[in-house]
């Protein structure tokens, strides 16, 4: 399975897929994006992400074997799209990265909102059985207070979930697509009407697999 990511019940999973990515790379690749002229918002990942998704599934249905038989230059071409993916799994990669984070800061404030909620709870009815009118009033606002907290998370929380499960599918797939092609390069551009036989069992297990899911 293609990235596992969890709702908010359960511990979220590192959001993984096969083009590797820790915190250090992370920060590399920003780098290099940044040198490119290709600068990255973080705190305004949301709109590149749904752009970034796009691109990701464009690439991932385009269909190589039709793209390298229609194109004169077969080995341009293929460097192209191989260089378009190369560079889209790269900034999908940071912001996967991004909504992990988000997701984390996100779960652990709603479980601080839930901790405060039974604080406030449990204030509101010592409150009762002491007959403190006040501090009842001031826990009962409290409570309400952190129950909008918690589920204000939640929704955030859930509303990334969704963004996360399809930009991971994407990244994964398109990930073993370019290395299907790329490990077959030079074979494939100089040898296409030869060798295009011989991949497309590889290219059809990816297309069987883009069946599976609808988003």
């Amino acid at each position: 399975m293609i990235g596992n990511v969890l709702f908010e019940t359960q511990v979220t999973q590192d959001v993984s897929h096969g083009f590797l990515i820790n915190e250090l790379s992370y920060n590399v690749i920003k780098l290099h994006l940044n040198i490119a002229g290709k600068n990255i918002e973080i705190a305004n990942y949301e709109g590149e992400s749904l752009s970034t998704i796009k691109r990701l599934e464009e690439l991932t249905k385009t269909d190589v074997i039709t793209l390298l038989d229609l194109s004169t230059d077969k080995e341009q071409a293929l460097n192209k799209y191989l260089a378009d993916c190369y560079q889209e799994l790269q900034v999908g990669g940071v912001i996967s990265i991004s909504i992990k984070q988000e997701m984390s800061l996100l779960q652990t404030d709603m479980q601080s909102c839930i901790v405060d909620k039974n604080l406030s709870d449990k204030a509101y009815f010592d409150a009762i059985d002491n007959y403190d009118q006040t501090t009842m009033k001031s826990s009962l606002t409290d409570s309400i207070k952190y129950e909008n907290c918690s589920t204000e998370n939640r929704i955030q929380y859930n509303a990334e979930v969704g963004i996360a499960r399809k930009l991971v599918f994407y990244l994964g797939v398109l990930q073993k697509k370019y290395d299907v092609l790329s490990a077959k390069q030079d074979i494939l551009a100089k040898n296409f009407t030869i060798f295009r036989d011989n991949i497309l069992s590889d290219l059809n297990q990816i297309n069987d697999l883009l069946q599976q899911y609808t988003f």
